[in-house]
């Protein structure tokens, strides 16, 4: 389930980035920093397909959106909205049913080795948590 939410949760807020390609610094091949996170073993590339629009690829799923805050159909039949809340910043949200699953806050320093992923939702249970991803870049541009 953890696994499932953060990968919606990279999908959606590598979906928003910049418009800009060659500037975008969420484009890339990012891995998880484990000693940094409280998730294990994600990796997540993140391409730009041109018009706002990105492939999220994990591996073993791969999800395509369009970062303009709507909610999309991704893998394991849940939504993602994500939404540009300026260059080095995107806003995630992740829903099942029309249930919001988790809240995510993707940053991106100015350097552009690391991100940062602050994650929010409730389990089917009620109770909450509150993972921090941290990544490290292994491939791609920096700004």
């Amino acid at each position: 389930m953890l696994k499932h939410i953060f990968q919606a949760l990279l999908v959606a807020c590598m979906v928003t980035g910049t418009l800009l390609a060659a500037t975008d610094p969420f484009v890339g091949t990012w891995k998880l920093n484990q000693a940094k996170s409280k998730i294990t073993g994600e990796r997540v590339k993140i391409k730009d397909l041109g018009g706002n629009k990105y492939t999220l690829d994990f591996g073993d799923t791969s999800d395509t959106l369009v970062a303009d805050g709507t909610d999309q159909p991704i893998h394991v039949g849940r939504t993602r909205s994500i939404a540009i809340e300026g260059p080095n910043v995107w806003k995630s949200v992740v829903k099942q049913d029309g249930r919001v699953l988790s809240n995510s806050t993707w940053r991106h320093p100015k350097h552009g080795k690391t991100m940062k992923i602050e994650i929010s939702g409730r389990r089917p249970d009620g109770s909450a948590f509150q993972p921090l991803a941290a990544t490290r870049r292994l491939a791609g541009s920096i700004c």
